[in-house]
C-alpha cells in the first residue's frame, strides 16, 4: 500500500495545468439564414454589438439566404 501511495505522489509532481489559449481564438461569425436587410438580419446585427464589447472579440454577421426554389 505504501508503494502505491508513493508512486501516486511521485507521478502527481509531473502533472501541470495545460496552457490554454483564450476562447474563442478567432473572430466569431454569426450566420443568419435569411437575406440581408430583413428583420432577422437587423436583430442579429443589434445583438452582436453588446457581445462585441463583452467578449472583446470581433463578430461578423454572414447572411446565407437559400436560393428560391
Amino acid at each position: 500500500m505504501r508503494c502505491l501511495t508513493l508512486l501516486c505522489a511521485l507521478l502527481s509532481f509531473g502533472v501541470t495545468g495545460a496552457a490554454a489559449e483564450d476562447y474563442p481564438s478567432r473572430p466569431i461569425r454569426v450566420i443568419v439564414p435569411f437575406a440581408a436587410g430583413g428583420a432577422v438580419d437587423t436583430v442579429a446585427r443589434v445583438l452582436t454589438n453588446p457581445l462585441n464589447a463583452s467578449l472583446a472579440k470581433p463578430m461578423t454577421v454572414n447572411n446565407r439566404a437559400a436560393p428560391a426554389a
